[in-house]
């Protein structure tokens, strides 16, 4: 396979947590920890095309903390006062954000063409609570036409490649930044999710990502802005390898919302908390679930069953099957538009015919993707008022009612994020019906974590998605933490060579 380079700078394979400690006390400088992110996005974005835009302002920034911190280092004899630079918790951390989420000076194209020149005039305010506790902002990444699809390639920066395998897709909408986290490029980054954006890519690309519940982190500043009613079903949430990083970033950006998480940070008794899970929902119409990707489950129960003395039980949701037509009708009835409709404004003409432009996509002759173009043919099929999507709306209350019931107030459900390791370029569009897995939870506004379980025979990475009810985020977490010191969490995509070792650790 077709492998991205060696990381051979220790810094580069650190968490969050241990970055920010390290700058805090001296023994980093931020402009070290700055220049060996941005030096490894160079090393790896002509294979991964992850990166669209770095930041040229993060040296400047790394530079004025270093600044700050050695004369509070200086001063403060030991002590450090209440409102020092030294309690920052993201002090000196590099991330990213996606390129739907804007920050003033910097692109927002959101992989269409006519946005080319676009630069957002606003920072959101996810990113705005990132940097006021101390991180850095370093690039901005790909993403799929709209980031409405669930791998990432468009017309105007082309197509982001796996890091485990270049020929395989790293997931969507937020691909470039699984892609770039993955590959040591970035420590952690910034996610929206309507159908899985956090999540299938975190999945392909082998880290973890979390779908916060819906309403926790404001949405100003991303583009398309969701509406009322959309942002119901949408979420922001952090990407990052290591899924002790998770708590104390998502802490920093829900902020002013942190009183609707009340039990966000306890310690949660995992010997106290109900298990249920379910490997497949056996719907024709998807492919099934691989033997290692149920296998890795199984181990994971059977896990929590041992170590905590509980018993998992297997649950089967029946409705969940028809996860495809319940999230498309939903998303359907809150719209107020056709996709055809804000394709033609995007394109500054009147109208588009989309099966016209489906064709053109086919033979590379369209200015919209291929992917974006099946979208727009499936919802010109759903009629709003369709006795479909009335049908549809009764089973996700029903599913809705059935999953808060079993899972109450300290419940967890797991079950598979996609039935097969990342695919192979270009066979997306066959498969979408497979995005049901993750789409569902979107529209029964459950917050998820995912978390991976190591690599496939394959090569590829494997993992699962942690479910809970409703402001349960702190469960869900709680779980991904302690799988991941069961069974191991990230391994790198490449190997690593580190220059104070003379070992040479082959993954």
């Amino acid at each position: 396979k077709h492998r991205i380079p060696a990381i051979k700078n220790k810094i580069l394979l650190s968490s969050a947590v241990e970055i920010a400690d390290k700058v805090r006390t001296g023994e980093w400088k931020a402009v070290d920890v700055i220049e060996a992110h941005i030096n490894r996005i160079l090393e790896v974005n002509t294979l991964i095309n992850a990166v669209v835009e770095i930041r040229k302002e993060a040296f400047r920034d790394a530079q004025r903390i270093d600044e700050m911190i050695a004369a509070q280092l200086s001063n403060s004899k030991g002590e450090t006062v209440k409102d020092s630079i030294l309690n920052l918790p993201l002090l000196g951390v590099p991330f990213t954000c996606k390129d739907s989420v804007g920050v003033e000076g910097m692109r927002l194209t959101c992989g269409i063409v006519r946005r080319k020149h676009v630069l957002a005039t606003e920072t959101a305010v996810v990113v705005s609570r990132l940097q006021t506790a101390g991180a850095i902002l370093i690039g901005i990444t790909n993403v799929p036409e709209y980031s409405f699809w669930w791998d990432t390639e468009n017309k105007l920066y082309g197509r982001t490649n796996n890091p485990y395998d270049l020929s395989t897709i790293p997931g969507g909408s937020s691909g470039g930044e699984a892609a770039i986290i993955s590959s040591c490029g970035s420590v952690f980054g910034v996610g929206t999710d309507i159908g899985g954006s956090i999540r299938l890519p975190a999945f392909f690309c082998g880290i973890f990502g979390h779908k916060v519940t819906p309403g926790i982190i404001p949405t100003r500043g991303i583009f398309p802005l969701p509406d009322k009613q959309r942002e119901c079903f949408f979420s922001i949430g952090p990407l990052c390898r290591y899924a002790s990083d998770l708590l104390p970033i998502l802490k920093v950006m829900s902020r002013d919302y942190i009183e609707k998480l009340p039990k966000l940070g306890e310690i949660v008794d995992l010997s106290r908390i109900d298990v249920f899970y379910m490997e497949d929902d056996y719907d024709p119409n998807k492919t099934r679930v691989d033997i290692e990707i149920r296998g890795a489950m199984m181990e994971a129960i059977r896990y929590l069953e041992n170590a905590f003395k509980i018993r998992c039980k297997r649950f089967f949701f029946h409705k969940m099957r028809d996860s495809v037509s319940i999230w498309v009708s939903v998303m359907k009835s809150i719209s107020d538009t056709t996709m055809a409709n804000s394709l033609a404004e995007n394109d500054g003409v009147n109208h588009i015919n989309i099966y016209w432009e489906f064709i053109k996509s086919l033979f590379g002759y369209s200015k919209h993707t291929t992917s974006m173009m099946f979208m727009a043919l499936v919802d010109a099929f759903f009629s709003k008022d369709s006795e479909l999507i009335e049908r549809e709306l009764q089973k996700m209350q029903e599913l809705k009612q059935q999953f808060s019931y079993l899972l109450g107030k300290n419940g967890i459900f797991l079950y598979p994020t996609h039935p097969e390791t990342a695919p192979t370029h270009g066979t997306t569009v066959f498969k979408a019906s497979n995005v049901g897995f993750v789409s569902i939870f979107n529209v029964l506004n459950t917050p998820v974590t995912q978390c991976t379980l190591g690599i496939a025979t394959n090569g590829m990475p494997i993992g699962l998605q942690i479910v809970s009810n409703e402001y349960n985020d702190h469960l869900t977490i709680a779980v991904a933490n302690e799988l991941e010191k069961a069974f191991g969490g990230w391994v790198a995509p490449c190997t690593i060579d580190l220059l104070n070792t003379k070992q040479v650790i082959n993954i």
